[in-house]
């Protein structure tokens, strides 16, 4: 049975199984970026993937199957050992690591059956939601500076929920908005077509304002460090390595200087949050004593729990450095898992087709280690939503040119 859906300047006749499909990315893509379901959409966004999953698992590669079949049992290991880990439960295992995989599954299903039309959907689709909840949440933080923050905190159910019917974006939202940076600024180079420019040139200007009042000093650092990585896109792969280590090194050197130029932007913007954590590595920068830095503390949490149990870990871990905290709550026991967050990474890399798509991987792996990235939409934008941009930018790179031009 064919339909016919349009999805770009012609109809494309596309079976009813793919129209099912695409619907069911549509209906993930909405759960995930619009701010207004983050109070929600955690069950919701699973059954979906699921379903999506059992839809579309017959396009996948022998390869593929292969490798999903894998993927399950550092899953099912992790699973088994939070039965006895005071910290989790199983059903919380089972949602922390079954998004990773989901995400990874889709991103394959969906690079061999969609057409370039349908893809470039589908992205638009993510850029314009991610608008709309960029501007929703910064409405509510011209009204409420500590908004943002305190969901990260102690805040109560009723407070959050209020917040998300607001339309702020949480944490999870927060870092999404960071790698989604990496994959705009790609699309903005390369595209010719001017409704994509000014789409992606009104998505970063309210990411940029978002990213600020949100006040996470991490999540700003890793934009600013993302964006100088995406500009070097169009580079030879050495080149920008070079520019990159160039960069790196005079952030070292001019470390001081740079954090109170960073602070006085923030006093001026009125951000204390962003004051406070400046202040605090600047003092810790001049003294040489990181150690009274609260994450430094939550670091050496999770280090001391693996430590004490290298084989199946404490349970006792700071919360706030991904792969620290595996090796603390699960041990040696963790990494599998460790290496199927690299198998998935590689996986997508692959489907960027883009040498200097690893520098974005580098930069996400490095984020692990010094934060979480347990939240869902941040897999959802690093194993799905830049890849499938990057995908479509370099085929389009290497499509023939029309006759009419080679004449």
């Amino acid at each position: 049975m064919k339909l016919t859906v349009r999805f770009s300047s012609k109809k494309e006749p596309i079976p009813l199984k793919s129209a099912c499909a695409i619907l069911f990315v549509i209906a993930l893509i909405l759960l995930t970026f619009s701010t207004f379901f983050q109070g929600v959409y955690n069950v919701l966004l699973h059954v979906a993937l699921l379903g999506m999953c059992f839809l579309v698992i017959g396009r996948l590669n022998q390869r593929s199957v292969t490798m999903l079949i894998v993927s399950v049992l550092p899953m099912a290991l992790l699973v088994g050992l939070s039965f006895n880990n005071v910290s989790s439960t199983p059903i919380a295992q089972i949602g922390f690591f079954l998004h990773y995989i989901s995400w990874i599954v889709l991103l394959l299903a969906v690079n061999e059956t969609f057409s370039d039309g349908q893809k470039r959907f589908l992205i638009r689709l993510i850029i314009v939601i991610a608008i709309i909840s960029n501007l929703a949440s910064i409405a509510v933080l011209l009204t409420d500076a500590d908004a943002s923050r305190l969901l990260a905190g102690s805040v109560t159910e009723k407070a959050q929920a209020d917040y998300y019917s607001r339309g702020l974006g949480g944490y999870g939202y927060v870092y999404a908005m960071v790698f989604l940076t990496y994959g705009a600024i790609v699309w903005l180079i390369n595209t010719k077509n001017r409704f994509e420019k000014i789409l992606l040139i009104v998505y970063l200007i309210t990411n940029y304002l978002f990213l600020l009042l949100s006040s996470y000093t991490l999540a700003i650092i890793f934009a600013l460090v993302l964006t100088v990585a995406a500009l070097t896109t169009k580079m030879q792969f050495v080149s920008a390595n070079v520019l990159l280590v160039t960069v790196a090194l005079l952030i070292i050197l001019l470390g001081e200087p740079l954090l109170n130029l960073g602070i006085n932007f923030a006093e001026k913007m009125d951000l204390p949050w962003i004051v406070k954590r400046l202040s605090q590595l600047n003092e810790a920068q001049m003294t040489g004593d990181y150690m009274g830095l609260t994450r430094s503390q939550l670091y050496l949490r999770s280090l001391q729990s693996f430590a004490e149990n290298p084989l199946t870990g404490q349970g006792l871990v700071g919360g706030h450095a991904h792969m620290l905290d595996w090796l603390g709550m699960f041990g040696i026991c963790a990494i599998p898992a460790m290496w199927l967050m690299y198998v998935f990474c590689r996986e997508a890399y692959k489907i960027g087709k883009r040498k200097n798509f690893v520098i974005f991987y580098i930069i996400f792996f490095v984020f692990t280690f010094i934060d979480t990235c347990s939240a869902m939409q941040i897999p959802v934008i690093v194993l799905f939503g830049c890849p499938l941009i990057l995908n479509l930018m370099s085929s389009q790179e290497t499509k023939p040119a029309p006759e009419s031009l080679k004449e």
